[in-house]
């Protein structure tokens, strides 16, 4: 799967919603069963994420977001 985003953009994203919720490297890379310094070379741009890595992010955030909503997902 080709994704349009490349990795500074993607990193630039990643780096901008997890400010807005509150979410560290460390607990990204914890909740998503990976390295933290995986999640920093997504961050800093150092790496091309793959459309399966941008679709675990987006799940994780959206099921983050209904749980501050209190909604189900």
């Amino acid at each position: 799967m080709h994704n349009k985003y490349g990795a500074n953009e993607f990193g630039e994203w990643l780096r901008s919603v997890m400010k807005e919720y509150g979410i560290s490297q460390k607990r990204l890379a914890e909740e998503l069963g990976m390295c933290e310094r995986t999640i920093r070379r997504y961050v800093y741009g150092d790496v091309q994420p793959s459309g399966e890595l941008m679709r675990r992010v987006l799940d994780y955030f959206e099921s983050h977001l209904a749980v501050e909503r209190n909604e189900s997902i």
